[in-house]
């Protein structure tokens, strides 16, 4: 076991990476200490049996820090039964305290699943819900256009109504002045 964690390197894709035959959870799933990957040996069960384990429990664990590493580095000695429920050191990073989760061969918790999924379905998740938010805002939009037209209309109705008010009050008050002129030529 190393003593300090090697360099961080970055995964580059290339577009012929789809034509290679390498499983794609190899880029997710593999221990950070020994770059194991979750397909190396075909099954937890065939890396546990390989390693002289058979308990049944995931090969891999996802550890609170962030880090994948397989169960020979934090459970040298086998998977005890209360495994998740302890906190332990991260053997990549030295972090103590760290809970651990079993990923690896479909065994990942429902709150984790999104970290493990492929990026098509993360997509085809967030187009769906940028497809619902553009319907609802698209919607509502076409809602207040049409509220505003139709408050549009009512308002130049009354303005025209308001005008033809103004247009009877003038009228009314020329009227009144010459009534009252005629009333004081007859007087």
């Amino acid at each position: 076991m190393p003593s300090s964690p090697p360099p961080r390197q970055e995964v580059q894709i290339s577009s012929t990476a789809a034509s290679d035959t390498r499983n794609s959870e190899d880029l997710i799933i593999y221990c950070c200490v020994c770059y194991l990957p979750a397909s190396s040996a075909g099954s937890d069960r065939a890396i546990n049996s390989a390693r002289g384990k058979s308990n049944g429990y995931p090969t891999f664990w996802l550890a609170s820090c962030g880090h994948i590493v397989c169960s020979s580095h934090v459970f040298p000695n086998g998977v005890p039964l209360e495994a998740a429920s302890k906190t332990y050191t991260c053997p990549y990073c030295k972090n103590d305290g760290i809970s651990l989760a079993g990923v690896g061969a479909g065994e990942v918790p429902v709150d984790l699943r999104d970290y493990f999924r492929p990026e098509s379905e993360l997509l085809e998740d967030v187009a769906g819900a940028i497809k619902f938010r553009t319907n609802n805002l698209i919607r509502i939009a076409k809602h207040y256009k049409k509220l505003s037209e139709t408050l549009t209309t009512k308002v130049e109705d009354q303005r025209r109504v308001l005008l033809k008010v103004k247009d009877e009050l003038i009228r009314g008050k020329e009227l009144k002045g010459s009534v009252l002129i005629r009333q004081a030529l007859h007087n």
